[in-house]
Order: structure tokens, then C-alpha cells, then sequence
């Protein structure tokens, strides 16, 4: 019988593939070894390394660009208008989110190679992205496309989901409310409209109408040019919240309510420009200002109204750099040259303070993570501020700061990913570290009948993202 012949072109095409693999798996591996992602250095540190997984784009021609933690997902973006999702998160009973951790869960591709792409807004149900003049959504677990809107400005942040709606901040001045799922509302909507429509008169036909009316892009007024991503409001893990809340450049914050009497709307002047994003929990926010302020805000509701109040505001020894990172009662804000300084988020005390200057990435555990202005990663006690521990970089030089799991998860700009957990039980409260606050100053004592948005903290500690 004659032999079959490949063609010479699959042949050299096959082996071009198989040294392509090969020196991408030699390069990850030489990336990891004596780095922070090399899982025996990693443990001398006090880490696990839970995963670590490759992007699948062209790293030889773009770089990763963008890297957004969620809760149960963490969604890389590359140069060439790719969007991962990658499962953050260990599978509990009843979650969609069921692979396994590190698991590419799927690839969208959004814009045009080298466009202009914001960062995605991570949701529990929709992933968001903002390009050129679009916004598209996309299901957070299989990655399907729900809807490509029109926004007709270009964004100047993420367009981010909270709840039924996607908010996406526009060049200029203003704020567009769209449906994150439009398809889903669509129908959760038509339900109850058409329940009650069948009593009025029009019927089916006068629900789709109301419906349709409702999914319409609403344009909302900011007060201002926003620069920061607008973050979910109210919400506790694995909870989903429809309020929003945005900081304008000129440092006002203003929170959309979807509370008992409907939506409310409730503004708070700082009076000096946010450093960087706040830190949001439950009904509390922490902003940090650059007229060298870290200032504590609580959502009182009462019976009979609701109002933005002011808890506490604590003068900073320098202007603060980025935004601030929370754990339990802990707040770490970075002062620039000044080094770093935790505060009690209850009252507002300073808890220590070191001259190591650095950016802030995460809390894990009982350590502050930060890239220090040396080039290495570099942790710190949570309840001393003492050194602790100092690891190489290597290839992992795209910073990924994580606000909203207890990780510390890094990046490199070829496109590997590593995910590192503490390997010690999390930091205890520090209770004999906080000064109650004096009768006489006002400025560091909770709001009266303000909810205390630390209870569900302390019973999510053991939930998989944190």
C-alpha cells in the first residue's frame, strides 16, 4: 500500500505550533523560578500559590493591559481587544461559578486590535467593557454576549454593573444608565408589568410599550467630570446591591440609592480631588483626598429619612497615593514619600506607621502587600506595620491592586497570572490597638444609629474570595 504523505506546509506548520508551546511553557516556567509566583518561594513567605494559568493571546505581539479583580472572577484584558475571565473563586454549593480555580472560563474579543478599551466592570451575573463608543456585556460565567450598546461619548472610566444596570461614565460630564441584561430585565419586567397591564386597560400591548420604555438609556447627572470607575453600593459578598456611587475630579461623592421609598439620590462635598478609588463596604465608604484627608461616610437610614453623614475625617501626615485598602477594622492608606499608615476604620485612630514607601496591592491574611519603590514586593504586619517579607518581582511587573478579595494576585505583561493565598488564619482584630474616641471630639465617633457595616465582614472571612 503507498504511504500517505503529509504536506510539507502542515508539517512545518504543526512543528512551528509544537516549538511555539514549548517555549511558552519553558518561558513561564523560567518566569516563576526564584519569583513571588515560584510556589516553594511563595511558602517561605507565608503564601499558598493557589493557581496560575497563561492568558491565551498573541504575547509576542501586544501585552496585557488591564487585570480587574471580582469576587469570583478576575478578568485580564490584552492589547489586542481580548477579554479573559478567569475563575477566581473554589466552587461553593450553589454558585454558577463551578470550575476549577484558574480556569479560563472564556474569551471575548471587543473594539479593534490596539483600540481604545477601558478597564471591564466585573459583576456577580455581567462583565462590562467600555470601547470607543460601545459598551458591551457579556455573561460572567459563559462569556455570551447580552448586549452591545450604544453610548454615544466615549467613556472616561469602566462602565460597571451593579444590580439590573450598567452606569458608564462619559468624557465631558455625565453618567449613562443602561440594562446590564437587557434580554433578562426585559422579561423580569414584562412579568409583573404584564400582570398588572391585563387589569388596565391596553393589556399586553401597553406593558411591552412600558417595558421598552423602561430598558431606555438614561443619562444621569454627575456633577462633575468622573475619573474613577462608579463602584457598587450597599451590597455584602455574594449579595447583589443596585445602588451606585461615583467621585467627581472636584472630590464630590454621590450615591444612588435603591432603598425602601424607591430610588434616592445623596451628595457629600469633600472639597479637595479623591487620591484614588474608594474604599467601599456595606453602607460605609473610606475616601482619601489630597488635601492629605482620609474621611469615614456612612448611608444612615432612619424611619424617616435617609442622609449621607460624615463618621470621622483624620488629617494625613502627607497626601495620600492611590486609594486605601480595608480589612475588618483596618484601613492602610499609602502617603507617598511618607511611607504608609493604617487607621482604625471604626474611629479613625492611627494604628502605626512606617517610612516604607510603596503601592499598595492587597491585605492577605495578617500582612499589607505592597510593590515597594525598590522593585520588590514587600509585606507588612496588618497590626504593627513591621517588615516582614521582601520577594522578587521577576516577570510580574504589572500591578494588580485587589480591593475585594483577600489574594494577592500577580501579573505579567506577557500574560501569566498566579493567584497567592495566606497560608496563616486571618489577622485578629486589633481591640487593645483602637482608642475609643474622646467624649469631647465629635469627629471620631460613628454616626448615631448608623448601620455597623463590619458584622457581615467578620462573618464573610470564611467565604472562598476572602
Amino acid at each position: 500500500m503507498p504511504r500517505s504523505r503529509v504536506p510539507a506546509a502542515w508539517l512545518l506548520a504543526f512543528v512551528m505550533t509544537a516549538c511555539a508551546v514549548v517555549a511558552r511553557v519553558a518561558g513561564a516556567q523560567t518566569c516563576l523560578c526564584g519569583s513571588a509566583g515560584d510556589e516553594f518561594v511563595a511558602a517561605r513567605a507565608g503564601l499558598v500559590r493557589e493557581w496560575v494559568v497563561q492568558i491565551p493571546f498573541d504575547s509576542a505581539g501586544w501585552r496585557l493591559s488591564h487585570v480587574v479583580i471580582g469576587r469570583d472572577l478576575i478578568v485580564a484584558q490584552s492589547g489586542d481587544g481580548g477579554v479573559h475571565a478567569v475563575q477566581a473563586s473554589t466552587p461553593v454549593e450553589g454558585s454558577v461559578f463551578n470550575a476549577r480555580p484558574g480556569s479560563v472560563l472564556w474569551s471575548q474579543r471587543v473594539g479593534h486590535p490596539g483600540g481604545p478599551v477601558q478597564p471591564a466592570g466585573v459583576g456577580q451575573a455581567v462583565v462590562t467593557v467600555a470601547h470607543d463608543l460601545d459598551v458591551d456585556g457579556f455573561d460572567a460565567v459563559t462569556g455570551r454576549q447580552l448586549a452591545q450598546q450604544q453610548a454615544g461619548h466615549v467613556a472616561s472610566a469602566a462602565a460597571v454593573p451593579a444590580g439590573n444596570w450598567a452606569y458608564v461614565p462619559l468624557q465631558g460630564d455625565g453618567m449613562l444608565k443602561l440594562p446590564a441584561d437587557p434580554e433578562r430585565l426585559a422579561a423580569a419586567l414584562l412579568g409583573a408589568e404584564g400582570a398588572e397591564g391585563r387589569r388596565r386597560k391596553g393589556g399586553d400591548a401597553a406593558a411591552e410599550r412600558t417595558v421598552a420604555a423602561a430598558l431606555e438609556p438614561l443619562s444621569l447627572q454627575t456633577g462633575g467630570d468622573i475619573a474613577l470607575p462608579p463602584q457598587p453600593f450597599g451590597g455584602i459578598p455574594r449579595r447583589v446591591a443596585d445602588a451606585i456611587l461615583w467621585l467627581t475630579t472636584s472630590g464630590k461623592l454621590v450615591v444612588l440609592d435603591d432603598g425602601p421609598k424607591g430610588w434616592e439620590r445623596y451628595e457629600l462635598e469633600f472639597g479637595a480631588a479623591p487620591s484614588g478609588a474608594p474604599a467601599v463596604h456595606g453602607l460605609t465608604t473610606f475616601v482619601a483626598t489630597q488635601d492629605a484627608t482620609l474621611t469615614r461616610v456612612d448611608l444612615v437610614r432612619t424611619a424617616g429619612f435617609s442622609t449621607l453623614q460624615t463618621a470621622w475625617a483624620t488629617s494625613l501626615d502627607d497626601e495620600p497615593e492611590g486609594g486605601p485598602l480595608l480589612w475588618r477594622d483596618t484601613i492602610v492608606v499609602s502617603l507617598g514619600p511618607s511611607g504608609l499608615a493604617a487607621f482604625s476604620a471604626r474611629t479613625g485612630a492611627m494604628l502605626w506607621r512606617t517610612p516604607l514607601v510603596g503601592r499598595l496591592l492587597a491585605i492577605v491574611g495578617d500582612r499589607v502587600w505592597c510593590h515597594a519603590e525598590t522593585g520588590r514586593l514587600t509585606a507588612l504586619d496588618l497590626t504593627t506595620g513591621g517588615r516582614r517579607e521582601s520577594l522578587c518581582t521577576g516577570c510580574f511587573t504589572l500591578p494588580v491592586v485587589n480591593a475585594v478579595t483577600n489574594k494577592l494576585v500577580l501579573a505579567s505583561p506577557g500574560g501569566l497570572l498566579v493567584s497567592l493565598a495566606s497560608s496563616r488564619l486571618p489577622a485578629p482584630e486589633p481591640v487593645e490597638a483602637v482608642a475609643e474616641p474622646a467624649a469631647e471630639d465629635p469627629a471620631a465617633e460613628a454616626a448615631p444609629d448608623a448601620e455597623n457595616p463590619f458584622v457581615e465582614e467578620e462573618n464573610a472571612a470564611a467565604d472562598a474570595g476572602g
